[in-house]
């Protein structure tokens, strides 16, 4: 479900490829998987391999950073996929961890 993209030395890299396959090439999913990385960036994920606990908070802030631009559209392709992603709604996942996530931002 994660590895549409990845961020290496503040570069975002994307597998243009697989996003058309999948029917996901398109602006608000570009802009939500940009935002879902540089969320790794702001929350200080230093390795390239990711657990689920990271990948949850990045779509968590991703959802954020979005809504904090107004790119509403883009927030909610993180908040629809956000429970087959991480096993967890984005309305419970921010009543229970969205405050802790929130505080580990750099």
């Amino acid at each position: 479900m994660h590895g549409y993209a990845f961020l290496t030395n503040s570069i975002i890299f994307i597998d243009e490829t697989s996003l058309r396959k999948d029917n996901f090439f398109k602006k608000n999913y570009l802009l939500f998987i940009e935002s879902h990385e540089i969320a790794h960036m702001s929350l200080d994920h230093k390795s390239l391999k990711r657990n689920k606990i990271q990948e949850a908070e990045a779509d968590y802030v991703g959802v954020l950073l979005c809504e904090d631009k107004n790119m509403n559209a883009a927030a909610n392709v993180g908040k629809k996929y956000f429970s087959a992603r991480n096993g967890i709604s984005f309305s419970k996942y921010h009543e229970k961890y969205g405050e802790s996530v929130r505080s580990q931002l750099v």
